[in-house]
């Protein structure tokens, strides 16, 4: 497992994770470890609240209203769509037995 070594670390941090660290009966590594995952978690939970905002944003200016079945009802309906369709045509060989572009082959 990969590890990490931070060099000059400010006395306030280290205080203040020594200090959560006992608080929550952790080494000060494991609680290094939450505040780090934290942070990191946490910045992409805001990001994805971030686009849900400008989505419903969207949604309120352009007047876009909500599909009236749920999404997993529409992806099923489009695919009993396409299974229920003809299959395409293929398209027959050219005379000559060559490939449809003139290719031989």
């Amino acid at each position: 497992m990969p590890s990490l070594q931070i060099r000059n670390l400010p006395d306030d941090l280290y205080q203040t994770l020594a200090f959560r660290a006992e608080r929550a009966h952790r080494s000060l590594a494991q609680e290094a470890l939450v505040a780090l995952r934290g942070v990191v978690e946490g910045a992409g939970a805001g990001r994805r609240k971030r686009i849900l905002e400008n989505i419903r944003l969207e949604i309120a200016a352009t007047g876009a209203k909500t599909p009236s079945s749920p999404p997993e009802r529409l992806l099923r309906d489009d695919r009993e769509r396409e299974s229920a369709a003809p299959p395409p045509r293929r398209r027959s060989a050219p005379p000559g037995g060559g490939s449809p572009r003139g290719e031989g082959g």
